[in-house]
Order: C-alpha cells, then structure tokens, then sequence
C-alpha cells in the first residue's frame, strides 16, 4: 500500500505541475471511498485531482484503495466533469469517464476496463479549501457503485 501512496501521489504532483500553466484552476485532495459491487460492499481511502480546462471543464484523475479481506483491489479513474454554478460557489457536475479495476489474489488476477458515469459536488470552505462528495457506476463487466467524499485544496488559478 506504501508504494501505491507514493505512487498516486508522485502522478498528481507531476500532473499538477502539467497542467497548472494551463489550467483555470486545480484541486487535489482524497478521502474516503465506499464501492458497492453486486454482493458486498468495500470500505477505501482515495487520492482525487482536477484540473481545469476552462471555467467550466476540468478533467479529474483518482486512485481509490479498498480495505478488503484476502485480496487487494484498487482503481484508477480518468472523469471529465463539466461544471455548473460559479467559481467560487457551490458547484455541481455530471461526470463521465474510463475505470480501470484490479483485483489480485495470490495467483489470481482480473483487471477490468469500464465506464463511469455519475455526478458530484463541491463545496468552497474558504479561498484556497473544499470538500466534495461524488456518486459514480461502474458499468463493464463488475459493475458497481462507487461513492466518495473527502477534501480538497486549490492549487492554481
């Protein structure tokens, strides 16, 4: 799990530095994810970013880690949300966007490539921090619905 931290957090440093000459504005943040698959549900922590495209696009990559028994499952998200209200303000928007889910067991081991389509919100607590929650499903062939919260912080724009 350490070297998926320092992984997930390596890629939104890199990406933020990336994107931040060009962006509106940028978030990075995480929290708490909850994924609920036919038959069960997982409990996880998530690393989220956005980036702005314009004032009204942004494109928001996330890794999410599920604390499970006997296995380990992780997923990485690539979403565009367009953006409705004002900057500043509370803002809420569709999402759309490509997941990519790993589960390994021992030996075993499935990835899955779906779609996400879902929406979500976000919340100024002040200048420079928000906090969002998010609803998502995961269409393909272990479909699911994901839900998470947690923080963010601005860091350009």
């Amino acid at each position: 799990m350490k070297k998926l931290i320092k992984i997930t957090g390596a890629l939104l440093i890199v990406m933020t530095y990336s994107f931040s000459s060009k962006a509106q504005t940028s978030h990075v943040g995480g929290g708490i994810t909850f994924l609920k698959p036919s038959g069960g549900s997982e409990i996880g922590i998530n690393a989220k970013g956005a980036f702005g495209l314009n004032e009204n696009m942004e494109i928001s990559p996330s890794a999410n880690y599920y604390f499970t028994d006997g296995y380990t499952l992780i997923d990485l998200n690539g979403d565009f949300h367009y953006l409705l209200g004002d900057e500043g303000s509370f803002r809420f928007y569709p999402l759309a966007g490509l997941n990519f889910l790993m589960a390994r067991q021992e030996a075993f081991q499935q990835n899955e490539l779906q779609f996400n389509i879902g929406g979500g919100a976000r919340y100024p607590l002040n200048e420079s921090i928000s906090i969002y929650a998010e609803g998502k499903y995961m269409i393909g062939d272990a479909d699911a619905l994901v839900f998470s919260a947690g923080i963010m912080f601005k860091i350009g724009g």
